[in-house]
Order: C-alpha cells, then sequence, then structure tokens
C-alpha cells in the first residue's frame, strides 16, 4: 500500500474505501495493490466441479472478454480424470 521511497508531496483521498493515502510522485512501484483487490477488470473466481461439486481451483477472468460464466476442463483427483468445471458465485 505505500513506496518505498519516501518524497510525500501530497495526500490522496480515496472516496470508495473511505482511506486517505499518501501518495508520491518519485514512486517506484505504480501498481500498489490491496489485498482482494480487483485490479482493472479481472476477477478472481472458484471453479467447481459439475460431477463431483468439489471447488478445488482458484483461477481470475477479464470481466470485459469473459462476462459469462467460465466452463474449463481440469483435472478431477476424486474421478482420476479430466472432467468440466464451471465458475461459482
Amino acid at each position: 500500500m505505500f513506496c518505498p521511497i519516501f518524497y510525500l508531496n501530497a495526500l490522496d483521498i480515496n472516496s470508495d474505501r473511505g482511506i486517505i493515502v499518501k501518495r508520491n510522485d518519485y514512486c517506484l512501484n505504480k501498481n500498489v495493490k490491496m489485498e482482494g483487490e480487483v485490479v482493472g477488470m479481472r476477477k478472481n473466481i472458484v471453479l467447481e466441479c459439475v460431477e463431483t461439486k468439489e471447488r478445488i481451483y482458484l483461477t481470475s477472468k477479464n470481466l470485459t472478454n469473459n462476462p459469462d460464466r467460465l466452463e474449463l476442463k481440469k483435472y478431477s483427483p476424486k474421478l482420476r480424470r479430466k472432467a468440466l468445471f464451471r465458475e461459482v458465485k
């Protein structure tokens, strides 16, 4: 959340999160992220097996390119073969 070099020039009030962040013009890391934050248009999703209902895969998807539910064939350890996994809410 903060930068490695501290030449503090201004305070930035981030109104959507309700926090005040000390911003720096000379910050080396421009893509600073908070834990669990949605970066850009990517969203973290969980994949669930259609047959066994196990949820063992976590991935991310681009919301602009894939607005509907994601379906992938992945390996299921219970079935010991590839099976269809769908995105769950």
